[in-house]
């Protein structure tokens, strides 16, 4: 067994738990919302309108009550909530999304499947608005994300994830100072993650080998692994924006956080566990403006920074008779920083639309060891436990090491769309490509993910009540542009309908997108794969 495994993957633990690219500010980072990230799950701006999901994930040229150029709506910031609509709403927003990666068996007959997921959400909103007066309510959800990784030969990883998150929000006219022109935002957030690490072995059956089934289920590879995670979030943050005018609109935002994380393996003759209290405060500007009726604009920056000390506990029985062993003490020192900026423009001139948008962002996780003459440090533990008689036997885990993780992202794309003399349906197109690169000092520079898609859609009125939507997708990806045979081709099928009855108080949106992928390289395993999402809402005007 290979010893340093546990230290990478307890130190990524540590690290992932907080981190947050290009994610809005009004909800708590933590491993699920990273985890979806990575996978391209329920993290995109159609989780809170499925309008776009059903045209082709169109997210810049097509109007959207949940996608709109405000303060709230794109910056997430409190202060703009009034401005984001002018009546008191409910939504419920359920989703579903699932994965899988399949590769034909290096010997033998079938299929083996490498990766799968299975996620699901349900979102809900609710806002209290009168114009010109107090806004107030909440917005959260209730997530649970399953996924299978191959850990062996013959086993497989599964983590079970589950989170319930509530943000509420209140915002009114700043008193005494410029109250018709300002406006206030005070929000807090709460959520509670649970994380299950487990081992299981490949079902096989006449077709091949498959992870996501009921396999035996295995121990775990060793004791010190962490299995069982919880992080509690707590925050709260206050924001104010001013209206310079109906052509300037600006915002500032500060938000401070706690991360409360709680990682162990117990058995029944041992205990290893990992505490850390993690503290994060967030800054936040952001300025929306207009040209007139036909052009507007919005920039959003953030930063962020957080430092703590994760500690650690260990125990396990050394026979009857014997002194156990046991240490305690700190495991590391770890240092976060970040940034993004976020920006989107819209012109519009008769019947057609014009769209752009741009982000980057740039993060820092700095990991320092104890320092040697820390005798509580379990770099010290592991040293001196080797001297200790018929400790040979017991698996230890590599020193923790100096080591600075940096990851640099940009995304950028353009579309247009056109609302039609038929029907008066509507028809959009857009181009988007991004790009991620990696880099620690142990490791060095890698992976540089690049990505562009293509995405067209439609919507068309099929009566008075229904609308029809339909799109298309094509993506090209490259998991990493400095190594060969990570190239991948995506297609995707979108379809979505609307219900609107004239004189009701309610709306029903839906869409599905059904996507499947091959290598782009000769591919003696001939990989593939699918994923399909399912996003609805129901909203009401009360």
């Amino acid at each position: 067994m290979n010893p340093s495994r546990w230290v990478r993957l307890s130190a990524l633990l540590v690290i992932v738990a907080a981190s947050s690219w290009l994610a809005p500010g009004a909800h708590a980072q933590n491993l699920l919302d990273e985890t979806r990230r990575s996978l391209d799950l329920l993290s995109d701006p159609t989780t809170r309108s499925p309008r776009l999901l059903g045209m082709g994930r169109l997210t810049l040229v097509v109007p959207d009550p949940n996608n709109g150029l405000t303060l709230w709506d794109f910056a997430r910031m409190s202060a703009g909530l009034g401005d984001a609509d002018s009546t008191s709403t409910l939504e419920i927003r359920p989703s579903t999304a699932a994965a899988s990666t399949l590769h034909d068996r290096v010997s033998g007959v079938g299929e083996r499947q490498s990766f799968a997921a299975r996620d699901v959400m349900m979102g809900y909103e609710a806002w209290r608005r009168v114009r010109g007066e107090t806004t107030f309510g909440l917005i959260g959800d209730f997530s649970l994300l399953r996924t299978d990784v191959p850990f062996a030969p013959a086993s497989e990883q599964r983590d079970h994830f589950s989170r319930p998150t509530i943000a509420p929000a209140i915002n009114g006219r700043m008193p005494f100072v410029f109250s018709e022109r300002m406006r206030y935002g005070l929000h807090g957030v709460y959520s509670l993650e649970n994380r299950h690490e487990e081992y299981r072995a490949y079902v096989e059956n006449p077709f091949g080998e498959y992870a996501d089934q009921n396999g035996e289920q295995l121990g775990a590879p060793d004791f010190f692994r962490p299995v069982e995670t919880e992080v509690s979030t707590t925050g709260i943050g206050a924001s104010a924006r001013y209206e310079f005018g109906p052509w300037l609109r600006a915002g500032v935002g500060f938000d401070a956080l706690e991360a409360k994380i709680r990682s162990e393996n117990t058995g029944v003759r041992h205990g290893a566990f990992i505490d850390e209290d993690r503290p994060e405060l967030r800054g936040q500007v952001a300025i929306r403006g207009a040209v007139g009726a036909h052009l507007e604009w919005i920039v959003d920056g953030r930063t962020w920074r957080s430092s703590s000390e994760p500690a650690w506990r260990f125990t396990t029985s050394a026979g009857q008779g014997s002194t156990p062993l046991s240490g305690r003490g700190k495991l590391l020192e770890r240092d976060e920083e970040g940034r993004t900026v976020r920006s989107r423009v819209r012109l519009l001139a008769g019947g057609v639309e014009l769209g752009g948008s741009y982000s980057n962002g740039y993060g820092k996780i700095e990991i320092t060891p104890p320092g040697p003459d820390d005798i509580s440090s379990f770099n010290y533990f592991r040293n001196t436990t080797f001297h200790r008689a018929n400790a040979d036997s017991i698996y230890l885990p590599d020193s923790i090491v100096a080591n600075e993780f940096e990851r640099r992202s940009w995304e950028a794309g353009v579309g247009a769309s056109w609302r039609a003399p038929w029907r008066s349906a509507l028809l959009g197109v857009e181009y988007h490509m991004a790009e991620a690169e990696h880099e620690q000092v142990l490791a060095g520079v890698g992976p540089r993910r690049a990505i562009w898609d293509v995405r067209s859609g439609i919507e068309v009125p099929l009566g008075v009540a229904l609308t029809g939507r339909g799109g298309f997708i094509y993506r090209s990806e490259d998991r990493d542009e400095l190594t060969e045979q990570n190239e991948f081709v995506w297609n995707a099928v979108t379809l979505g309908l609307g219900l609107a009855p004239p004189g009701r108080s309610w709306v029903i949106e839906s869409g599905y997108a059904f996507e499947w992928f091959r290598g782009d390289y000769p591919d003696p395993l001939s990989t593939r794969g699918s994923r399909n999402q399912f996003n609805a809402q129901i909203r009401w005007v009360l």
